[in-house]
């Protein structure tokens, strides 16, 4: 059977949980393949949310649910989740975690807080949590993976690498270094100890999955322009968000990928530091902010709220071979009397429909924007009435939004999201 990816089209945050978690119902497996604890997908289940961040979105749905290779993994607050959804009722046996995946370790979390004030004004905007500094151990060969929590001589030795060289960095940093070699191979020994039964070759486990006829569903974390290549570098995050990230983050060849599905946000939010054309700093962006509760599931941040962008969004299309677009948030949008999509930039005077690589080029261009009626008589009680009769159509106003994105982007529109609750969702909506 042939994979799906679900990806996020702008900088993260676009909701790619809930629609995972509504597709997830006709999948087998479902797979997370990059990032860590630094991405967190916010679910609303029977009015009650649900937040996790290592553990795919699957879960909720009781499906096989694998933390992939390209993943990091913090084990304490991996265990931490695996407990709070066992406390919801969800079946935790079904976690399966790649033994190739790399471990953050407590002076990774350290570091990354250290790096993060020692660039003072020209901060990245890291979560701090360990994330970056443990995709660099693993791309410097010195990395400890989960399989190394399963074996105590493997562990010891790396951690007496590791931990001659973290030494160095924090006296770098001016700052004390706590952690021995005993200590640390005693509690992450220990770590392994609990997980072990979770833990699998999970690159033969999905693909044995595929041959059999499995569906298989991949999640990403992050959205397409936090990158590590293609994103706004340096205000990325540190594994790739992209489609190949899929494939090496999963184990699986390119020819099983068939479908790969882009979350769009009707407009644009972003958390931390970096380039954003279409910001809104005035009331607009701040009633964004307010009306999507717009705080980041890791941090609880205030996200940056603006404008939605295609020129990003076409990107990401184009990079990713994205086939579905599934928009959410329209909901927010709805009080708005006019609503507005940056369909170019301009740079040094010369309109541009790509995102520059340059990032100072990417921080001076202007965005020309289309301007859209609201469609502010849209309630919950019409879009419910709407949801349960097929033959409605959308409001007149968003379909003209809908139809324009579509036709601007080249690629079906197959998913409507009005809100968090795992109803609020028009598949397959007729805007033709």
């Amino acid at each position: 059977m042939p994979a799906t990816v679900i990806l996020g089209t702008q900088f993260g945050d676009e909701g790619k949980g809930k629609v995972t978690d509504v597709l997830s119902d006709k999948y087998d497996v479902v797979v997370r393949y990059q990032g860590g604890a630094n991405a967190g997908h916010t679910l609303f289940i029977e009015n009650t949310k649900i937040a996790f961040h290592h553990i795919p979105s699957g879960i909720v749905r009781n499906k096989i649910s694998i933390l992939g290779n390209g993943m990091v993994i913090n084990p304490p607050q991996l265990i931490k989740e695996m407990d709070e959804a066992s406390k919801y009722g969800f079946k935790t046996d079904n976690i399966k975690i790649s033994r190739k995946a790399n471990v953050v370790m407590p002076y990774h979390k350290d570091l990354d807080s250290f790096e993060e004030l020692s660039r003072g004004n020209n901060k990245v905007g890291t979560t701090k949590q360990g994330i970056g500094p443990t995709y660099i151990d693993k791309v410097a060969r010195t990395g400890i993976r989960m399989e190394d929590l399963l074996n105590k001589e493997s562990l010891s030795e790396k951690l007496s690498t590791q931990l001659k060289i973290k030494r160095g960095l924090y006296n770098l940093y001016e700052q004390p270094f706590k952690y021995t070699v005993n200590e640390l191979l005693k509690e992450y020994m220990n770590y392994g100890k609990i997980l072990s039964h979770h833990m699998i070759d999970s690159d033969v486990y999905i693909n044995d999955m595929l041959m059999h006829g499995k569906r298989v569903l991949l999640e990403g974390a992050q959205g397409v322009f936090l990158d590590v290549d293609h994103g706004t570098y340096p205000y990325v995050t540190s594994s790739n968000t992209t489609i190949g990230g899929a494939i090496t983050g999963s184990g699986i060849a390119p020819q099983y990928i068939k479908r790969v599905i882009g979350i769009m946000k009707a407009y644009t939010t972003r958390v931390g530091e970096g380039p954003f054309p279409t910001e809104l700093k005035d009331g607009i962006g701040i009633e964004l902010q307010k009306k999507g509760h717009e705080f980041g599931t890791t941090t609880n941040r205030p996200r940056r709220c603006g404008w939605g962008d295609l020129v990003i969004v076409k990107t990401a299309v184009i990079l990713n071979g994205i086939t579905d677009i599934a928009i959410t948030k329209v909901d927010t949008l709805a009080d708005f009397d006019e609503i507005k999509l940056a369909v170019a930039y301009k740079l040094d005077g010369e309109e541009i429909t790509h995102v520059p690589s340059s990032i100072k080029d990417m921080e001076r261009v202007v965005p020309v924007y289309k301007k859209f009626t609201g469609w502010k008589e849209l309630t919950d009680k019409e879009w419910n009435a709407i949801k349960k009769n097929k033959n409605s159509k959308l409001p007149k106003n968003l379909l003209i939004y809908l139809k324009f994105i579509e036709k601007y982007l080249q690629i079906p529109i197959k998913a409507v999201s009005y809100g968090p609750k795992r109803d609020q969702i028009i598949l397959n909506p007729s805007i033709r």
